[in-house]
């Protein structure tokens, strides 16, 4: 969530200032949870690289696109702040550097707060609120990725560990006393167990697009041959929904 707040007295650094908040790990801004429930979680996950600045905005190569409708191979215009907006500045990456961001669709706020704005639909933002940016070194990503303190993963760790906080879990399987989710990976195939009998499932890719939806008893359901390796299924029942990940072959 962003907001601006107009200051009673003009200061040397403008007329405005931003009261922000939001998740502070790169995890926590995927789907926070209360009290951020009004913040807004990104559009775009990607891993690019800052070619150069262009106004208050930057251009960025993507080289992987981890959830979202930006492809690899884009070339986009993502606009940060110009001293007016709750934005963060793009000169906090150098040209070169090799980033994980989270970015949001474009407001257009700059175009009538910013002199020489030329912001466009379908351009992207970076914003302040909230942890949306990573670091990325040597095949590693590293930062406050899902708690406080500074951490490195692989970027097939990093990938697999974003899927869970997209799904708003951390790998934790929530199981119930009475019913529990199995898995066998040779049949490829899910089942329940126990009295607690589900009632629907749902089963998304690494970019929460849905592959698998619909009415489930607990009966055998082979996933084999989908085109996303590591899914997140989500099974509604009595008591709640439970949530697991699972790799398909």
């Amino acid at each position: 969530m962003r907001k601006l707040l107009a200051l009673a007295t003009l200061t040397a650094t403008g007329a405005w200032a931003c009261d922000c908040y939001g998740p502070q790990t790169f995890c926590g801004v995927q789907a926070p949870p209360p009290p951020f429930w009004e913040y807004t979680p990104p559009d775009h996950n990607i891993l690019g690289v800052k070619l150069g600045e262009v106004s208050y905005g930057m251009d960025v190569l993507v080289l992987q696109s981890f959830s979202g409708s930006i492809a690899a191979g884009d070339t986009i215009r993502v606009w940060g702040d110009c001293g007016w907006l709750c934005r963060r500045f793009v000169d906090t990456w150098a040209d070169g550097d090799t980033v994980v961001w989270g970015l949001h669709d474009a407001d257009l706020q700059g175009n009538g707060t910013c002199a020489g704005a030329a912001e466009q639909p379908g351009d992207f933002m970076i914003t302040i609120c909230g942890l949306n940016w990573l670091g990325y070194a040597n095949g590693s990503v590293n930062g406050q990725i899902t708690d406080g303190t500074q951490q490195i993963m692989t970027l097939a760790e990093f990938q697999t560990t974003l899927g869970d906080c997209l799904a708003g879990t951390t790998g934790m399987e929530e199981q119930q006393a009475d019913g529990q989710l199995l898995w066998d990976g040779i049949r490829q195939q899910l089942a329940w167990q126990g009295a607690n009998t589900p009632v629907s499932i749902d089963v998304t890719d690494m970019n929460g697009r849905t592959v698998l939806s619909g009415r489930w008893r607990g009966e055998a359901i082979r996933l084999a041959g989908l085109a996303s390796e590591v899914v997140i299924v989500r099974v509604r029942h009595a008591q709640g929904i439970l949530r697991k990940r699972i790799v398909v072959r």
